[in-house]
């Protein structure tokens, strides 16, 4: 799944079946790419994340039924933020670029003012 650039808040629901007491599973999601570890949510089955950077990220989520039985293989939701146009590298290397040039030429400006003073101060 691709998302537009500048995703503010992303919310990701989830559930598990269970056909004797569905209110007793119990859930760890993590997303790869931000979170290190699991985190344990409980009952809850939905979870946000808020101002993620552009990128690849792997939701996971597991879950353990009324036995408290957790099942390893769980689910997954691959999903990638594009970047907006500022947070690219070729935008980032032209900005660094630009001012580059502008110190140059404001350097070479100078020294020209300088080398002509002092030609004034000479003549």
């Amino acid at each position: 799944m691709r998302l537009p650039p500048l995703v503010r808040d992303l919310q990701i629901s989830y559930t598990a079946l269970s056909l004797v007491t569905p209110e007793s599973n119990r859930f760890r999601v993590m997303l790869e790419g931000h979170d290190s570890d699991w985190q344990d949510v409980g009952t809850r089955r939905e979870v946000f994340y808020n101002d993620l950077p552009p990128g690849p990220y792997r939701f996971r989520v597991i879950a353990s039924n009324n036995s408290g039985v957790w099942n390893e293989a769980g689910a997954f939701l691959d999903l990638s933020i594009a970047p907006a146009y500022y947070q690219t590298t070729w935008f980032r290397s032209a900005s660094v670029a630009v001012v580059l040039v502008v110190f140059v030429a404001g350097y070479r400006f100078r020294v020209r003012q300088i080398a002509r003073d002092f030609n004034v101060r000479l003549g």
